[in-house]
């Protein structure tokens, strides 16, 4: 049976592993602070990608060890630098010529949890056929934002507030003829029920926008004229999220 060709969204995942491995190496030996071992590894096994002969570089082990007993630590992870570079330039590349067909083969979690999140706040699109799910995403992360002030006891009161004083304006306004009924509805108000009323409408919106297939989800994320840094944005603390779950960094030879 033939292998099963890699998505873009897959490929792109799989372009960003040296990405990730590179930025924990050198997290982790700042400025080539490290083991003695872990350097040469890396700096031998970098050099290889760049031609050098293994033999050649093993009669350099008592040079690069000298470097490494004088303090030039530095020195060791400049292919690292290099190619980590590079790799992070193929992979902004790769997002730039290949942003739509990413955004077709994302799964749905990732479109809904990170994608539709991020387009909704930072763009506006021309399509009237999106118009109403823009402002569905607008509304529920509306809500999103309120519900979060009122699990917070700095700002819970004040929102509540809000709430009463938004619920007795509508009561003057639709009954500005008849103090009678709005004292009776006003006096009838009652902060939890305001709260979980809030609380259905979010759930109503999540329930509508969940309806909606991933043709018109990404449809719309793409109507807004995305750029490849965006697609970083968008994507890059997922990949980050799930490869630091596995050991990414490169594992590079015992050397000294």
């Amino acid at each position: 049976m033939a292998k099963k060709k890699d998505t873009k969204f897959e490929e792109f995942r799989k372009k960003y592993g040296p990405v990730f491995g590179y930025e924990e190496f050198l997290k982790s030996h700042p400025k080539g602070k490290g083991d003695i071992q872990e350097l040469i590894g890396a700096f031998i096994e970098e050099m290889k990608k760049e031609g050098a002969k293994e033999e050649d570089l093993s009669n350099l082990l008592p040079e690069l060890q000298n470097r490494y007993m004088n303090g030039e630590r530095e020195f060791f992870i400049q292919p690292v630098i290099k190619h980590y570079k590079e790799s992070l330039e193929g992979l902004a590349q790769y997002a730039n010529d290949n942003l739509e067909g990413i955004i077709d083969s994302s799964d749905e979690s990732i479109l809904r949890r990170r994608v539709l999140p991020y387009v909704a706040k930072k763009f506006r699109t021309d399509n009237e056929k999106y118009k109403g799910l823009e402002n569905l995403l607008a509304e529920i992360e509306e809500l999103e934002e309120l519900m979060e002030k009122l699990q917070d006891q700095r700002t819970h009161r004040e929102v509540v507030e809000k709430l009463r004083k938004e619920k007795e304006d509508y009561y003057r306004s639709a009954y500005a003829d008849n103090e009678f009924v709005q004292r009776i509805f006003m006096s009838l108000m009652d902060d939890k029920i305001l709260i979980g009323k809030k609380q259905k409408e979010l759930k109503e919106k999540h329930d509508k926008l969940n309806e909606l297939s991933d043709k018109d989800l990404k449809g719309y994320i793409k109507s807004v004229g995305l750029k490849k840094e965006d697609i970083f944005e968008m994507y890059i603390p997922v990949l980050k999220e799930a490869y630091s779950k596995k050991p990414s960094e490169p594992q590079y030879a015992q050397a000294a």
